[in-house]
């Protein structure tokens, strides 16, 4: 089977993976909406993008955790939009509309949904929020959808 990097695809079992590790990965993918194998091929094609004297396997875990721009880029086929490392961002009806598929949220420092994102909506187009200080959502959203789909959240707060 071939894989869209033009590689082959096959059940391959690594030895020695730190189980800690694979958790955090494993719960990572399940954000992102990707399998395991997915998230562990676009870390290393991120690292072995890298200039040789950088490559470190502390650059590798960052990449897959810090969800830079390199790293997320390359499962936006798979997940849809990923939209990352914003201080303050205003999501409205229209916003959502406008994305083709789901979209997933991550760094963000204070993300606000408008009154005019229902429910109905925000399921169907928000994939998973993740590692923001603070959301503000309506109340036309219940916070326990909102939460459902959340992880490493600061602080959520209700307007309106």
């Amino acid at each position: 089977m071939s894989s869209v990097g033009g590689g082959k695809k096959k059940q391959i079992s690594i030895r020695g993976v730190d189980e800690d590790l694979y958790k955090q990965i494993s719960l990572l993918a399940r954000e992102l909406g990707v399998n395991v194998g997915s998230l562990i091929n676009q870390a290393i094609k991120t690292f072995l993008s890298l200039p040789p004297e950088v490559r470190t396997p502390a650059r590798l875990l960052k990449a897959a955790v810090e969800f830079p721009a390199e790293f997320t880029s390359g499962l936006v086929d798979s997940t849809g939009l990923v939209i990352s490392d914003v201080s303050s961002l205003t999501i409205s009806r229209g916003d959502l509309e406008s994305v083709d598929g789901k979209v997933s949220f991550r760094g963000i420092e204070r993300l606000e949904f408008k009154e005019d994102v229902d429910e109905e909506l925000f399921n169907s187009k928000v994939r998973s929020v993740a590692y923001c200080n603070e959301i503000v959502i309506p109340r036309t959203l219940r916070k326990l959808t909102v939460l459902a789909k959340c992880r490493k959240i600061g602080k959520v707060t209700e307007t309106g």
